[in-house]
């Protein structure tokens, strides 16, 4: 049986989406400037906010996972595991680290553990495993 489709919730128009994740409340939208938030309940999508030193630009791949955002970040041709802790409403990165490099900007969470493919692997052949916590 066919359903119609119907809006959810829009993007602002300056916003080309790299990547989604669902959280408990809200869903996450990856773009070449940013990371967004869209709160289940308003279906308003506001910007996450973040300290001065964290870049939230170019993230791909993004996973959610009990309060942690990660994800790869593209620096040109250099692609960056981070790992994003947001705040109790998750409205904000509390804490933002690097965690690798990787070679592609592929990858998956499954039971909380984020799947990527790391740099210096030969023809993306090698799969690694860390814990998003």
């Amino acid at each position: 049986r066919s359903q119609a489709v119907a809006a959810y919730a829009s993007l602002p128009s300056d916003v080309v989406a790299n990547s989604l994740t669902a959280a408990r409340s809200a869903l996450y939208v990856a773009h070449m400037n940013g990371l967004l938030r869209i709160d289940f309940a308003t279906r308003r999508a506001q910007p996450l906010t973040a300290p001065a030193a964290a870049a939230l630009a170019g993230w791909h791949s993004i996973a959610w996972h009990d309060g942690v955002l990660i994800g790869i970040q593209q620096h040109g041709a250099t692609f960056t595991v981070m790992r994003a802790r947001l705040n109790a409403s998750g409205t904000a990165v509390a804490e933002i680290e690097t965690l690798g490099t990787a070679a592609a900007l592929a990858a998956t969470m499954n039971n909380g553990v984020y799947y990527y493919f790391p740099s210096g692997a030969e023809q993306v052949s090698v799969l690694r495993g860390i814990k998003a916590k």
